[in-house]
């Protein structure tokens, strides 16, 4: 039942239509085209994975980014806490 949901899902199908489609068809069948249908599906995510951990500039800006961004939100969430607990 899940693998069948995974299927539709990755190849945008309705779950009914999968499931008739490999019904006389045995699970080794059905897993091999899972696979296929994984893969096709999966394999431009890890191409442009790959390049950007090949880009190691990119990588520490957006880290920089990400960290500057993260302390700005963090900084008003604790000044509220201080201010609630009373260290203010």
């Amino acid at each position: 039942s899940n693998l069948l949901t995974l299927y539709a899902a990755l190849a945008d199908e309705p779950r009914d239509a999968v499931a008739e489609r490999f019904a006389s068809a045995g699970f080794a069948a059905f897993k091999s085209a899972l696979a296929d249908v994984a893969i096709a599906h999966l394999s431009p995510i890890t191409a442009r994975m790959r390049e950007l951990l090949a880009d190691k500039g990119y990588l520490e800006s957006v880290l920089k980014d990400g960290a500057g961004r993260a302390r700005a939100i963090a900084a008003l969430v604790m000044d509220e806490v201080r201010r609630l607990v009373g260290f203010v």
